[in-house]
């Protein structure tokens, strides 16, 4: 009885031994993968921390930018006010210009009027001219003939 007592015991001793060297395979790979899931938490931390820099970078960037926007955005608004400013400016020119035009187109027709008058003065004066140098022969002539008279009645 002793004996098998001795051979139970010693089977289930042999038993609990292949268990217990079991546990310890499990637990060595166990330890593996809680090794190797240590290394990735330790690769997932360090590429959440690189991701936490590029991400203040980006917002930082991205402020910088937005600033730029209001920036950019004021100065279309003045660009747009100069243009509109310059629109209108040229509005009026092209109204001064065509006001200008007709006032230019009246001046030439006054000029043309003024040349044809001009042309009959100087038709008129030559006439006159031609007029006086008539009539003085005249005169001469009627005061040769004074003259001469004047000596005969003396």
């Amino acid at each position: 009885m002793l004996n098998t007592e001795l051979d139970s015991s010693s089977s289930s001793l042999n038993n609990s031994w292949l268990y217990i060297c079991s546990l310890t395979d499990e637990l060595e790979k166990s330890k593996k993968s809680c090794s190797e899931i240590n290394s990735q938490l330790s690769d997932i931390v360090t590429r959440n921390l690189k991701l936490k820099d590029t991400y203040k970078k980006a917002q930082e960037a991205n402020s910088i930018l937005e600033n730029q926007l209001k920036s950019f955005s004021k100065l279309l608004d003045s660009s747009r006010s100069k243009v509109c400013s310059l629109s209108e400016e040229l509005e009026n020119t092209k109204i001064s210009n065509f006001a200008l035009d007709i006032k230019f187109e009246n001046m030439v027709s006054e000029n043309f009027k003024l040349s044809e008058t001009v042309k009959k003065l100087r038709c008129d004066l030559h006439n006159t001219c031609e007029e006086n140098i008539s009539f003085k022969n005249e005169l001469d002539t009627h005061s040769n003939m004074l003259n001469d008279a004047q000596l005969d009645v003396k």
